[in-house]
């Protein structure tokens, strides 16, 4: 994709809007990214890349500089942001994982564009904590200049993403919880014709093309 894709705009509600796409995943992910190429990836309407932190002859996909293995997620997600607020100029970043399936078609409409936050949110009273689940999320593009400037997302060695970037953001903006965003690990649904959900949590490159037939066509059946 050129520059003018990077630029690429959206009307949503009447405001104008420039979402980007960014998946995570890594260079021994080449399957799971055909998967996503295959299936819901030509149906959302705006720029996205890749990131991994390994190289990879994949035009699609940005090599993100940091150390290999799932601990370093924190340090990995905190290069995402700083590459997509330095190279594109996104209003709103869609973060999701290459193990998740996205209903593509519903985004633009969802209504992500009224917060700086959209997604899953889990409470812990006993602890008066939260933390968001960061397998698929949208943040304004002030949201990630927040997380970026206060820098814990890069020193944080240990797999607590959602936790850290919970706590970065409290206070500064305002969560928007979204149950089209819980994933069935937390009992949430697959997106099907007959339901409104935006995501779920699939894991492999078979999963994800059996949901997108089941998405496409009006049936379903348990993975």
């Amino acid at each position: 994709m050129n520059n003018e894709s990077i630029a690429q705009t959206s009307v949503t509600n009447s405001v104008t809007v420039n979402p980007i796409a960014a998946i995570r995943s890594c260079g021994v992910n080449r399957a799971q990214r055909d998967a996503v190429r295959e299936t819901w990836l030509p149906s959302i309407p705006f720029y996205y890349r890749f990131f991994s932190e390994e190289q990879t002859s994949e035009a699609d996909v940005v090599r993100v500089h940091c150390p290999s293995g799932r601990d370093m997620l924190t340090r990995k997600t905190h290069e995402i942001y700083r590459w997509c607020l330095e190279n594109t100029k996104f209003t709103h970043l869609f973060l999701v994982n290459d193990t998740a399936y996205v209903a593509g078609e519903r985004l633009l409409g969802s209504g992500f564009d009224q917060h700086e936050y959209t997604g899953s949110m889990q409470f812990d009273l006993n602890y008066w904590t939260c933390w968001i689940d960061d397998t698929a999320m949208w943040l304004s593009r002030r949201a990630v200049q927040i997380i970026v400037s206060d820098g814990r997302l890069a020193q944080v060695e240990r797999g607590d993403c959602d936790v850290v970037t919970a706590d970065i953001l409290r206070g500064r903006v305002k969560f928007h919880p979204d149950m089209r965003y819980i994933v069935r690990r937390s009992g949430g649904p697959d997106p099907l014709p007959g339901n409104e959900q935006l995501v779920s949590k699939v894991h492999t490159p078979e999963a994800i093309r059996f949901l997108h037939q089941a998405f496409q066509r009006d049936f379903h059946k348990p993975i």
